[in-house]
């Protein structure tokens, strides 16, 4: 055994399939902490700023809506 030739097919340490894995490792476990970080920023923005408050309310006044006509107001009165 070779140094740099850690297995019995004389292949390089960089083609190596576990190390390989390894070194994807090194990059995806730090990228996936970094997308966990925003998006939790994110729900906290929304979550702060009033995005949840109320999800059914414009639902239901588009259904309880007023069909009867305001009713006009009577002129002012005048004391002569």
């Amino acid at each position: 055994m070779r140094c740099g030739y850690p297995d019995s097919n004389n292949r390089p340490l960089a083609l190596h399939p576990a190390a390989s894995l390894m070194d994807i490792l090194i990059l995806l476990i730090p990228v996936s902490l970094l997308l966990v970080g925003v998006i939790a920023w994110i729900m906290l923005w929304a979550a702060k700023n009033g995005q949840f408050d109320d999800l059914e309310g414009p639902g239901h006044s588009v259904i309880m809506d007023d069909d009867s006509p305001p009713q006009p107001e009577p002129p002012p009165h005048d004391p002569d």
